[in-house]
């Protein structure tokens, strides 16, 4: 009997071992295909630590995080995300990303000094994080500064819009600032596009050719800033379905962020990644 019960747990431990992780079960095929890279913004997590949440985003099967400024690390590390980290709060972070199979691909929204020094302070940190992206909110008289030394980091920043009457609120305006530079392009938040009375599909379609990155929701009436509180993506009102297909249309190839402001659950969060990988795989085949 004792050495079945030990056969017993070995092939159960056997078993869990081989089983394939959250993120093995969904087909990122067509998103590979497309380019877009699916993130989860730390803000929806923003009550817990970096640490915690990159333990969710492997929990709910996504490989890329975006942060936030200001959040706390978590294990042994005392410090909070942003510029200020020392270089074993660095090191520690990026290690304790790559054991939950997660890139760290981006962080905002963070400010940009509007002083060289400044601001090269804050693409060093982000270099040493290894991002690709910064989602920021500067002063336009700092684009031209900000454009050229995000060009020698090579590292693209985005100008994300918070609702009205914000500074970026209209994306008329923000492309009016963006589209001369090179290394300076829109960060689509969707949300609040349509918190500012605007339908985010006519947005994309107008502007979608300088997006380089998203904060992307899917938002019904009943509570929430400006009355609308995100849902599980493709059960609400703002056509997540044809906002990607605007995105695809537009070519668009970078980081959409799961940025969930409201009431959720984990299964909630994976139910968010399961609708954006089907709908990519849809859109890779047409």
């Amino acid at each position: 009997m004792k050495k079945f019960l030990m056969m017993t747990l070995c092939v159960l431990a056997m078993c869990a071992m081989s089983r394939p992780s959250l993120a093995e079960q969904f087909d990122t095929s067509g998103a590979d295909k497309l380019g877009f890279k699916l993130c989860l913004q730390a803000w929806t997590n923003n009550k817990k630590t970096l640490y915690e949440t990159l333990e969710l985003a492997q929990q709910i099967g996504v490989h890329y995080v975006e942060m936030y400024p200001g959040q706390p690390l978590g294990g042994d590390l005392k410090g909070k995300t942003g510029p200020g980290m020392s270089d074993e709060e660095i090191a520690k972070t990026l290690e304790k990303a790559k054991s939950c199979d997660v890139t760290l691909i981006t962080c905002g929204v963070m400010g940009i000094p509007s002083d060289e020094a400044g601001a090269r302070a804050t693409f060093d940190w982000a270099k040493k994080m290894g991002l690709k992206y910064i989602n920021s909110e500067p002063d336009p008289k700092a684009f031209e500064m900000i454009d050229k030394i995000a060009g020698e980091y090579g590292i693209m920043v985005g100008i994300h819009d918070h609702p009205k009457p914000s500074r970026y609120w209209n994306p008329e305006y923000a492309y009016s600032l963006t589209k001369p530079c090179k290394n300076i392009g829109l960060c689509a938040d969707t949300g609040h596009w349509k918190r500012s009375g605007m339908n985010p599909v006519d947005v994309v379609n107008t502007y979608g050719d300088d997006i380089v990155d998203s904060h992307f929701k899917d938002l019904v009436p009943g509570g929430g800033s400006a009355n609308l509180h995100d849902v599980i993506w493709g059960t609400g009102e703002s056509n997540a379905a044809g906002v990607l297909a605007a995105l695809k249309a537009k070519g668009f190839k970078g980081p959409l962020s799961i940025e969930y402001e409201w009431k959720w659950e984990v299964e909630d969060l994976r139910k968010c990644a399961e609708f954006f990988y089907a709908e990519c795989n849809k859109l890779a085949k047409e």
